[in-house]
């Protein structure tokens, strides 16, 4: 797989991380309010390529079910706090008072 430097390597991940948490600080120094969606997103997409990485090397069909589960769970989740406009003050974000 070709990455930045020839082939795909442990250096290439730095370098994303890398940009990454550069791309987070300047949001936090720049945009504040958008800090909370930037992280949000980032996270999901970190955690989304960590679960397509143990299910590409993992050679279980129910395993993948249960990855491509969590996926979808932890994006409905990451939706409802990074777009829920309420806040009831105990970190959840989607306003449930109960």
């Amino acid at each position: 797989m070709p990455g930045l430097f020839g082939r795909f390597s442990l250096l290439d991940v730095l370098v994303y991380f890398g940009v990454v948490f550069l791309a987070i600080i300047l949001v936090r120094l720049f945009a504040p309010r958008y800090y909370d969606q930037v992280v949000a997103f980032s996270a999901l997409g970190f955690f989304i390529a960590f679960l397509a990485i143990v299910g590409i090397w993992v050679d279980s069909i129910s395993l993948k079910i249960v990855l491509g589960i969590a996926a979808l769970m932890a994006t409905y989740d990451f939706w409802l706090d990074a777009f829920s406009g309420k806040n009831n003050g105990n970190g959840s974000g989607n306003g449930n008072s109960h």
